[in-house]
């Protein structure tokens, strides 16, 4: 699908394109050939010899490499796959027991890619060739790459992203309800936990992007907070659980988008107001690095800050940065959560969980297929396998179902 709407994959799988492509190469090595022969005739310079060797040199192989590429590709396998008999099936057994034929590769790397805002301020040091990166205006972007990691996306969390998605269709009832769930991010589970009051601030009272940084930094902070509070006291039963570990799976992948993928999210100014996050938390460690050296070590620090005085009003217009707006979030998870009680404290990553795979689900139903297609040639996103989900499930606002299905027809089971 990549190859058809964004390559000239179909052009060049035809007749005319394999003629023009082995003009080409014939063109190229003639080329080559031809200057070898006659370059001792002429008073050429050195450099100028080695520059056009090295050119005619590159350019054989890359036409060598796209033929190549082109013999090994999906549709040339297919083909040869249709022609049972003859040299195109001897082809196609030649060609697919190579281990790089595309037919054996994996069509989904099967990871999630995750990214901390924290783990970032904490780790970042400068580069050894920072000033040429920053000449180039890379350096921003390869600082970002460096500190991303990735987490395999398990089968726990396929049947919990499922589950999720099928109780909210079992909700709907009409196409106006169904279009009304694509809206929920994150006011759903609030509503369902009875939480709306303590908690609506950070999600309906500001943009996705927004919401999404708050929870990411809150969801850290209880994250180590558990974690500190088991160590200290030795009761393994305060120590994160699976929910904690999945919440905080999809906070990373989340913040992943936000940051690398934003064409993936709705429209915002989350990049800005991330930059502003960063610096303030630089800030922040920076003025305490003989206290900080982990993230963990980080957390606990800004849980002890005081945030009675609300930080716009502390800060006013000239910084939007929502880091001690997810201090001040994640203490509030936390007394609703209960500082002892463990089931308490497991009731507060149930909610958190579920927020997480809301916020998943509302990204993937307003993200526009183009940016799911583009992603397929990077190795895919699980955000792409959400979105076609609950498509297929009916929570879409993207496509349009037809009318005219009799109501004795009834659909396949979905597993």
């Amino acid at each position: 699908m990549y190859d058809m709407l964004y390559s000239k994959a179909s052009a060049a799988h035809s007749l005319a394109g394999f003629v023009v492509r082995s003009i080409s190469l014939m063109s190229s090595s003639a080329a080559f050939v031809a200057f070898c022969i006659v370059v001792d005739n002429h008073n050429f310079s050195h450099k100028n010899i080695i520059v056009t060797y090295l050119l005619l040199v590159g350019a054989v192989f890359l036409e060598i490499y796209a033929i190549v590429m082109l013999i090994f590709s999906e549709r040339t396998l297919l083909r040869l796959k249709k022609k049972k008999k003859g040299y195109g099936n001897f082809l196609y057994r030649v060609i697919s027991a190579c281990p790089s034929a595309s037919m054996n590769r994996k069509r989904w790397s099967g990871y999630m890619a995750q990214y901390n805002l924290i783990g970032f301020c904490v780790n970042d040091k400068p580069s050894q060739y920072e000033e040429i990166q920053r000449f180039f205006g890379i350096y921003e972007s390869l600082e970002i790459a460096r500190y991303k990691t990735w987490e395999k996306v398990t089968n726990e969390l396929k049947q919990m992203i499922f589950a999720h998605i099928k109780r909210r269709t079992a909700t709907a009832s009409s196409p106006e309800a169904f279009k009304n769930l694509c809206s929920n991010r994150g006011d759903y589970t609030l509503r369902k936990k009875s939480c709306v009051t303590q908690f609506s601030w950070s999600v309906l009272a500001v943009e996705f992007d927004h919401s999404i940084l708050l929870w990411h930094i809150a969801t850290d902070l209880c994250y180590y907070s558990d974690l500190n509070r088991s160590k200290n006291i030795g009761n393994a039963n305060l120590s994160p659980s699976s929910r904690a570990i999945t919440s905080k799976f999809l906070s990373d992948y989340m913040l992943y988008l936000l940051v690398l993928r934003p064409s993936m999210l709705p429209k915002g100014i989350g990049e800005i107001k991330y930059r502003d996050t960063c610096a303030e938390a630089q800030r922040f460690i920076s003025q305490r690095r003989n206290a900080i050296s982990s993230r963990e070590q980080a957390c606990m620090s800004l849980l002890e800050v005081e945030t009675i005085i609300l930080p716009e009003i502390a800060k006013g217009n000239e910084s939007m940065s929502v880091l001690f707006d997810g201090c001040r979030l994640a203490k509030s998870l936390q007394e609703w959560g209960g500082d002892v009680d463990r089931w308490k404290n497991e009731e507060k990553w149930d909610m958190m969980e579920e927020m997480w795979i809301e916020m998943l689900c509302y990204a993937a139903t307003q993200c526009k297929w183009k940016p799911h297609i583009q992603q397929l040639s990077r190795g895919g996103e699980l955000l792409t396998h959400v979105g076609l989900l609950m498509a297929h499930l009916g929570l879409s606002e993207q496509f349009q179902v037809s009318t005219g299905i009799s109501k004795g027809i009834s659909l396949p089971p979905i597993y």
